[in-house]
């Protein structure tokens, strides 16, 4: 279910995104668990955002995403819909509910193995909503632009992952937080980056190059 509260303490502000931490692993079977993941940067109540990668033949989705025992829901997500196949496939996921754990177990399950997962957390106060203001999505080897739905002193963050040592870059207002190969899968490089929001609407460009099997997702929030 997604879930909404009123503005106080910690909400005055607005939202605030905190990068935690990546993790990543070689070939799995039909789920795989990450363990004392960084969740959270402190106990105050509290969203934890996921980002998702998952490389391997086939129309894979993750079915289910835990964090610290939490169901999460998913917000957006995208493949590189090349050929009659997809292979790298890239998704957002949040806490259902707030939690209070710094630390924990991060668990995904999907229906056939994959050559490589990894998952990057993200700590997310304040929020209004953990409901998607607007999402942005593409399987693509060149840039990735997009204008989403905002609102101020909201967060927007963009995830994305390619095959080929793809070079990312990061333009402005993007805040880049990681850029960084994949275990498991020499040629593989996901990047994450957010952005504060102010307004009604909020333009951003990844610059994706070198690039084969790519793919780009982002979220707004508030």
């Amino acid at each position: 279910m997604l879930t909404s509260r009123l503005l106080g303490a910690g909400g005055v502000g607005g939202a605030k995104a905190t990068y935690l931490e990546t993790r990543t692993s070689g070939p799995t079977s039909t789920s795989f668990s990450f363990t004392n993941v960084a969740v959270g940067s402190s106990s105050a109540p509290h969203h934890c955002l996921v980002m998702i990668e998952m490389e391997g033949f086939g129309e894979v989705v993750a079915d289910s995403v835990t964090v610290a025992g939490q169901p999460c829901n998913r917000l957006v997500w995208a493949s590189d819909q090349i050929d009659q196949f997809s292979f790298m496939k890239v998704f957002i996921y949040i806490t259902s509910s707030e939690i209070t754990d710094t630390t924990g177990t991060v668990s995904v399950t999907y229906i056939a193995g994959q050559d490589a997962v990894a998952v990057s957390t993200y700590a997310l106060s304040g929020l209004e909503s953990n409901a998607a203001i607007d999402t942005g999505s593409k399987g693509t080897t060149s840039s990735f632009s997009d204008t989403l739905s905002t609102q101020g002193g909201g967060v927007l963050l963009v995830y994305g992952a390619g095959l080929g040592d793809p070079i990312y870059t990061h333009n402005s207002p993007l805040i880049k937080d990681f850029d960084s190969f994949i275990t498991g899968s020499a040629s593989t490089i996901h990047t994450g980056a957010r952005i504060n929001t102010g307004g009604s609407s909020q333009s951003f460009t990844l610059g994706v190059s070198s690039a084969s099997y790519a793919a780009q997702c982002a979220v707004s929030l508030r």
